[in-house]
């Protein structure tokens, strides 16, 4: 019995450890401010730097719209050749105008701000297990 009891409270304090892991606050590098760091004339590498990596979806809980405007990060059929970084504030936009591979330069960044909205505690630990479950199923 003694046995039993212990076995259930390791259960219990490993279940409610990865449930406080899963609800933590998270930090996400695209935002507002970080759009702002964005300065004319910057490299791709610089703006990979200063956004935290390689354009695509940051957000860190989910959004009330399902909708995500990346593939690859690359914005679709537009010219002159554009990234998109998304995050929880919002979507940053960066244009390129010099296009030669490896010697892009950007512009100044455009911020699209997010509908707010909260989540509750449920749908932030499914939606965040969906992420993880995504990063390492193929």
């Amino acid at each position: 019995m003694r046995k039993w009891l212990v076995g259930c409270l390791v259960v219990g304090l490993v279940l409610a450890g990865g449930l406080i892991a899963l609800l933590r606050p998270q930090h996400c590098p695209v935002g507002r401010a970080a759009a702002g760091r964005i300065e004319e004339g910057m490299t791709r590498a610089e703006v990979h730097a200063v956004l935290g990596g390689p354009p695509g979806d940051y957000r860190t809980r989910p959004h009330p719209i399902r909708y995500c405007p990346f593939v690859d990060g690359l914005a679709v059929g537009t010219m002159p050749f554009v990234e998109r970084w998304g995050g929880d504030e919002g979507t940053v936009s960066v244009h390129y105008f010099d296009q030669t591979p490896g010697h892009e330069r950007a512009m100044p960044a455009t911020f699209e701000e997010a509908m707010p909205y909260d989540p509750g505690a449920l749908e932030l630990a499914r939606w965040r297990l969906g992420k993880l479950r995504e990063a390492w199923l193929p």
